[in-house]
């Protein structure tokens, strides 16, 4: 492992435990979006790990939950996908992706029926038995699915409770600042009794082999020292190559390669 490089930070959390989760799919975000597709991940392959990270609380938080107008969707026999289309595109004054628009409109109709007939939503419904479809804004026909005025709440609630009927993963109150798309893996560190271990074991640490990486991390931080200061870790002096703020870079040869009592 020598040439291998460490990120820690902070330097101060020591008490705080490295955890390691392992996930085959990884979903930022508990909206409509994100939960839909947590179950069609599940639906195409229950085997797979599927984790859904929210900065809040799983159906209690994001943007979907707020909607309180309704579901735009063509399905009267006198409405049309195309004309569903045209109202999307005039609404956004000819500046949405039409390629994306398309689709929005045509799985819209499958996405509706999905709602109400796998997953119960309840919405409101005509004296006939068919589902009301009110007006709304920017619309020429009158498409707005909807359950009063909580239609948000309803699909939310709704989706959530299939995700814990499945018992897909979630991690609550997890924020994702920035993701590396480069190769960066969170060291999984043993029970040995290696003393510096069990000290690793209560820092964040990231073990990442291409330096390239690292310098590019460091140069878009603002706070990088210019001049090397002592870094005193437990009573530990650790030659470092870059520090900023709560991150240090170190080589592997200066965190494990000394005596094992160091």
């Amino acid at each position: 492992m020598n040439g291998d490089r460490f990120l820690l930070s902070p330097l101060a959390s020591l008490l705080s435990v490295v955890r390691r989760l392992k996930t085959d799919i990884l979903i930022l975000g508990s909206g409509g979006a994100g939960l839909f597709a947590a179950l069609h991940a599940h639906q195409a392959d229950p085997k797979l790990s599927i984790t859904i990270a929210v900065k809040g609380l799983l159906g209690k938080c994001g943007c979907t939950r707020m909607v309180q107008g309704g579901y735009n969707v063509a399905l009267a026999p006198e409405d049309s996908v195309e004309r569903h289309f045209m109202d999307t595109i005039e609404g956004g004054k000819w500046l949405p992706d039409q390629d994306l628009a398309w689709t929005l409109v045509n799985v819209a109709v499958e996405r509706i029926r999905e709602l109400e007939n796998e997953l119960g939503c309840f919405f409101d419904r005509n004296p006939d038995g068919t589902i009301h479809q009110k007006a709304f804004a920017g619309q020429t026909f009158d498409r707005t699915v909807h359950k009063g005025d909580l239609t948000g709440i309803e699909i939310i609630n709704r989706l959530a409770e299939q995700v814990w009927a499945r018992g897909i993963g979630r991690l609550e109150e997890h924020r994702a600042i920035e993701f590396i798309k480069s190769r960066l893996d969170v060291v999984g560190v043993d029970n040995g009794t290696d003393y510096r271990r069990l000290k690793m074991e209560r820092v964040k640490v990231y073990h990442v082999k291409d330096e390239d990486i690292l310098e590019t991390i460091f140069s878009d931080l603002k706070d990088v020292e210019e001049e090397k200061q002592p870094l005193d870790v437990e009573g530990r002096i650790i030659a470092y190559r870059k520090r900023a703020g709560g991150l240090a870079w170190f080589d592997f040869q200066a965190l494990c390669g000394g005596p094992r009592s160091s």
